[in-house]
């Protein structure tokens, strides 16, 4: 394909979706932005002591929580009004 000065056009690739990309180790939820990134709900433990944290790919918003409920609250709250692309991986 060609532009209108005859030049080859670059077709766009193909837009990962959050089920193609792997999770990260321990995620237990993930939630799709508006604009393709995603929040990713983790959660970590040691003994007695529970802690979940949420990570925006496309943005730098974390935010972390000792409550299940709330971590998953936040994560889909950002997911909703986010507007940052997914950041690029590295080698693609």
């Amino acid at each position: 394909m060609t532009d209108r000065n005859g030049q080859p056009q670059q077709q766009p690739s193909p837009v990962s979706t959050p089920w193609q990309v792997p999770w990260p180790t321990g995620t237990i939820a993930r939630y799709w932005t508006v604009a393709g990134a995603t929040v990713d709900v983790t959660k970590t433990e040691d003994g007695d002591f529970r802690r979940y944290d949420v990570k925006c790919t496309g943005c730098p918003h974390e935010d972390s929580s000792r409550i299940g409920d709330n971590a998953h609250t936040s994560a889909q709250a950002h997911a909703e009004r986010c507007r940052a692309l997914p950041r690029p991986v590295a080698g693609q």
